[in-house]
């Protein structure tokens, strides 16, 4: 009996998870987005419960509508790209991605 009861429970959570539309699913990848200026890919599935590959065609969706930008692993509002940017912001840019991701080597 508690098997049952727990199985229901089971299905109950991924019909909730599933029962978002792509609007909604792309209004709150917007909204994070702004609230945070990065999202990742592996925390927006955990808390959609949706797979990766459903996340990157939302970004690529999103991207083709010039609403962000994607990078590798998320997406963010700004252009990661360094063209037309100063030196010295292209500079902090590559030293905040080195601190946040580990790879400093000084």
């Amino acid at each position: 009996m508690a098997r049952i009861f727990i199985l229901i429970i089971k299905l109950r959570l991924n019909i909730n998870a599933m029962s978002m539309t792509l609007a909604e699913r792309h209004q709150f990848i917007l909204n994070r987005i702004q609230q945070d200026q990065y999202i990742n890919v592996v925390e927006l599935c955990k808390q959609l419960k949706v797979s990766s590959v459903t996340i990157r065609k939302d970004l690529k969706l999103l991207e083709d509508k010039h609403l962000l930008f994607r990078t590798h692993g998320g997406a963010t509002l700004r252009k990661p790209y360094s063209d037309g940017r100063p030196v010295n912001e292209i500079e902090m840019m590559v030293t905040s991605e080195s601190v946040r991701t580990g790879d400093a080597t000084s």
